[in-house]
């Protein structure tokens, strides 16, 4: 998992959706957002790589 959360905001009607990414919360949901800065974030997500519902085991050999 992940240690740190990026800050994001939604986007505004304003805005292309070229500056959106792609962040999950804690159970798996993407959120299509924008990264900014503390001072004007609605929430906080998981980067790409976080997965917490993966169900693919690792192989042994």
């Amino acid at each position: 998992m992940e240690a740190s959360l990026t800050p994001y905001r939604f986007r505004r009607a304003t805005e292309s959706s070229h500056d959106m990414v792609t962040l999950y919360t804690n159970s798996g949901t993407p959120l299509p957002v924008i990264e900014c800065e503390e001072d004007e974030m609605c929430g906080a997500a998981h980067k790409f790589h976080f997965c917490p519902n993966k169900k693919r085991e690792r192989k042994t050999k």
